[in-house]
């Protein structure tokens, strides 16, 4: 009886199946390459978890699964991230060995290196990326890489050569009867539009807006482009040309194409109602500006609020309040601004430190395991020293042959970590560098009056003070002079001694001789890379220190090497 229950069990589950064959394939769908893709822009950690389950199950394969991860982590702004998994993509046997997939992932990588500044790279891999669309006839990915290379001329401030090679594409492009085609066209023009506003060529704006406005229409009515889609690039081309308008004088035409809009579905959502935010400001309805600004600000998610974009609506709510007069607003919006600046700084530090940190982690173990092998090979000389004094002589000839290598290799690791570690400081000091100017050009100076009533005398300057003495110390390189005294650092800074001494502590975890020694190391190892024919002398006087004992006494003290020993592995290929 049992058996038959049994029998009739697995029987039922037979017939569930047959009468849905569909139940098994439902997590294939949900974990297919397109599926995961969609939920990248609503859900990027959630697009992550399931490329890591789909690559797990063998449903999709380990480039397409990087692939996923680089886009979620460029949409979370970890532009680190994405390029970690780009390059990771890129190297699989499956890009190198397929021409699309190596030119798709090109120009994931070109807009990956664009977001981190790093400009000469975009464009050698946008290059990479055209060669193999020319080769295959596919102009689409041929003229969208060369959009990549003119957004990283733009940021190397070539503007001209940037526009230049937009017309080239829109050239490659014009007449096309391919509906991809004519897409990546508009975005072409759409681009241009922009960086022309941005050189405020607006008369040839409106010209360029005017061919755009015509070839949309055009478009629309043949059905090449979606609806949606050809709203949304109205939307974006009517902002432009109602602000081009405006600033031409010509402010009848301008309110026109601002009623234009309007009227579209893409002015209807907050994010697309902020595009025609300039033209506002220029007609001086800041109501509106604030109007729309809180509405997207609204819209934003609490844990979405710690990135540049948010301090953008931050800077234009501060920039707008102060444009009324309401300056006591425009103040608590200048506090917000800087509270989430120091934040991002704080952990940009943070990255940079959990960088450094897995750095010194894998050259320790690196370390460890030369030292493991002249280890084993030690205790092998010493096994074989039975067989006699001649031999014994060649194993430790061999032996001092091998310590002088491993010593070389250990000095070479040691300035390897050195180079890196001032690199990541580097890295650090300019994105300082950049917040300060960020927060310099959305600053409006409040009046006298104001300012005073606002200034609590008791809140701490010490993180303020310290960037400030960076600042003053990488700029006029202070720590060069010899003669420098605290009492001249003091000056500067409007502090005294008590309370210097604790930023410095609080800020460095060391004292002030310590940190104006690290400055000086610092740069006598920037000498020894740029110039390796200078003497330790010469070093040592232009580093600020008195003579070549100091020199040798401060690297000994920091890195456990000699000036010789550095400057000499410094330069071992």
């Amino acid at each position: 009886m049992k058996l038959t229950y049994i029998t009739l069990f697995f029987f039922s589950i037979v017939l569930l199946r047959a009468a849905n064959p569909s139940a098994d394939n439902r997590p294939q769908e949900k974990l297919s390459y397109q599926s995961i893709f969609n939920q990248i822009i609503a859900t990027p950690e959630k697009a992550i978890n399931l490329a890591d389950s789909a690559e797990n199950l063998r449903i999709i394969p380990e480039y397409k699964a990087h692939i996923i991860r680089s886009r979620a982590y460029a949409r979370l702004k970890n532009e680190k991230k994405a390029l970690e998994y780009a390059l990771a993509a890129f190297h699989t046997d499956s890009v190198q060995n397929d021409s699309t997939a190596y030119m798709n992932v090109c120009q994931i990588l070109s807009n990956c290196y664009i977001e981190l500044s790093r400009q000469n790279e975009a464009i050698e891999y946008a290059t990479k990326a055209i060669q193999i669309a020319r080769s295959q006839g596919n102009k689409s990915v041929e003229a969208t890489s060369m959009i990549s290379i003119s957004r990283a001329q733009n940021e190397l401030a070539q503007k001209d050569k940037a526009i230049e090679t937009l017309d080239q594409a829109i050239e490659l492009l014009q007449g096309t009867t391919d509906p991809e085609e004519k897409c990546t066209l508009i975005s072409l023009y759409m681009e241009k539009l922009r960086n022309i506003m941005i050189q405020e060529k607006n008369e040839e704006a409106i010209n360029t807006g005017k061919e755009v406005e015509a070839l949309l229409e055009k478009m629309e009515q043949t059905g090449d482009m979606q609806e949606t889609r050809v709203d949304m690039h109205l939307g974006y081309l009517y902002s432009f040309l109602c602000e081009a308008y405006q600033l031409i004088g010509e402010e009848q035409a301008a309110a026109s194409y601002y009623q234009k809009f309007l009227t579209t579905k893409f002015a209807q959502k907050p994010q697309g109602r902020t595009r025609a935010d300039p033209y506002l400001l220029l007609i001086k309805d800041y109501k509106q500006v604030i109007h729309n600004t809180l509405e997207r600000e609204r819209l934003t998610p609490a844990q979405d609020t710690i990135n540049k974009d948010y301090t953008v609506m931050l800077a234009k709510l501060k920039n707008t309040y102060s444009l009324m007069g309401d300056y006591k607003t425009a103040l608590q919006y200048s506090d917000r601004l800087s509270n989430i600046r120091k934040e991002l700084y704080a952990r940009d530090k943070e990255n940079a430190a959990m960088e450094l940190a897995i750095a010194y982690e894998t050259n320790e173990k690196e370390t460890k395991i030369i030292k493991q092998e002249m280890e084993l090979k030690q205790r092998n000389t010493f096994l074989g020293a039975s067989l006699g004094i001649i031999i014994l002589l060649i194993l430790l000839l061999w032996i001092s042959y091998r310590n002088s290598k491993v010593i070389k290799r250990k000095n070479k690791i040691t300035v390897n970590q050195v180079n890196q570690l001032l690199a990541y400081k580097n890295e650090l000091l300019a994105i300082k560098e950049r917040d300060k100017e960020a927060e310099l050009s959305h600053q409006e100076e409040l009046p006298k009056s104001d300012s005073k009533t606002q200034t609590d005398p008791d809140q701490p300057i010490d993180q303020d003070s310290f960037i400030l003495l960076e600042e003053i110390m990488h700029k006029e390189k202070l720590y060069l002079k010899s003669d420098l005294t605290r009492e001249d650092v003091l000056k500067r800074l409007h502090m005294d001694k008590n309370r210097f001494s604790r930023m410095i502590q609080s800020n460095t975890e060391d004292n002030y001789t310590n940190y104006i020694g690290n400055l000086r190391m610092e740069h006598s190892i920037q000498l020894m890379k740029q110039y390796p024919y200078y003497n330790l002398e010469a070093i040592a006087l232009d580093s600020g220190l008195g003579n070549v004992r100091a020199l040798h006494r401060l690297f000994k003290n920091k890195i456990g090497m000699t000036p010789t020993e550095y400057k000499k592995a410094l330069h071992v290929n």
